[in-house]
């Protein structure tokens, strides 16, 4: 396998780029904007033939995987000659470009924005992005192009924004994010193959409860209570499958409370939906 010598374009950030490799004229996108266009599906119409006979339609030829045919590290540059990008990428059989192996882009001040690696055009392993001040912003995994794992991310002072966690690129387990101090939660969460499962929790900056709730596949179930700021409750109300269903009882700031009973989600007689 040959390598390509470095190549150099300069151009606006997240500008499209166009190198010359081999004689052909190959179109290299930025990381964050990389999407392969689905080949139109072929169409087959039979042969017009006697209701009595059978039509027997050839099997599709097979379209092989592209190859290699080159790979190599490219440079591409800002208007002012500072670079923007280094990657490494491979030119493939079918003209096709993808960036394959490490991967670094930076910000026009010289700091370093995301640094990972690809695999064929997908993000893959770990991958680190920075703030412009240089403070790490987060912290990511990807397997074969999709969130896996868990993530940590903070804001450009170093204060914790939110912790997540992935699982095959779908939202599972906890998911919480934080006040400014980065310490106070403001909501806490969980999800299970991409829906809200389990209590869901959010705060009050002062760190005291502001609704307490209960969820099932991605739907209210359960009891929901609401605090306001002093610790009084304003309302409280029990779900199934994300409808109403039993008693809603809302507090005015009087102390005087008010009640409504429902079932699947309409509201009924009193002491029906006991």
């Amino acid at each position: 396998m040959t390598c390509l010598p470095a190549l150099q374009c300069n151009f606006r950030p997240w500008a499209m780029s166009f190198v010359v490799v081999c004689g052909v004229v190959v179109t290299i996108q930025p990381a964050h904007a990389q999407e392969a266009a689905a080949p139109a599906a072929a169409e087959t119409t039979p042969a017009a033939a006697p209701a009595t006979e059978q039509v027997y339609l050839d099997e599709p030829t097979p379209v092989p995987e592209p190859k290699v045919a080159q790979e190599g590290p490219v440079s591409e540059k800002y208007d002012d000659g500072k670079v923007r990008v280094e990657r490494n990428i491979r030119l493939l059989s079918d003209n096709q470009v993808v960036n394959h192996g490490k991967y670094t882009e930076y910000y026009r001040n010289g700091q370093k924005f995301t640094e990972g690696n690809f695999d064929g055009g997908v993000h893959d392993g770990p991958w680190s992005y920075w703030h412009e001040n240089g403070q790490l912003a987060k912290t990511v995994t990807y397997k074969k192009g999709a969130p896996d794992g868990s993530w940590e991310i903070r804001r450009a002072d170093g204060s914790l924004q939110a912790k997540k966690s992935y699982k095959a690129g779908k939202r599972d387990g906890a998911w919480v994010t934080y006040y400014e101090d980065g310490t106070t939660p403001k909501i806490e969460q969980n999800f299970v193959d991409g829906q809200l499962a389990g209590p869901r929790k959010t705060y009050y900056a002062s760190g005291k409860p502001r609704q307490d709730a209960s969820f099932a596949a991605g739907q209210l179930d359960g009891q929901m209570t609401e605090w306001d700021e002093a610790g009084r409750k304003l309302a409280e109300a029990t779900f199934t499958k994300g409808k109403l269903n039993g008693k809603l009882s809302r507090w005015a700031a009087d102390g005087s409370v008010s009640e409504q009973f429902y079932e699947d989600n309409k509201p009924v007689a009193k002491g029906v939906g006991e």
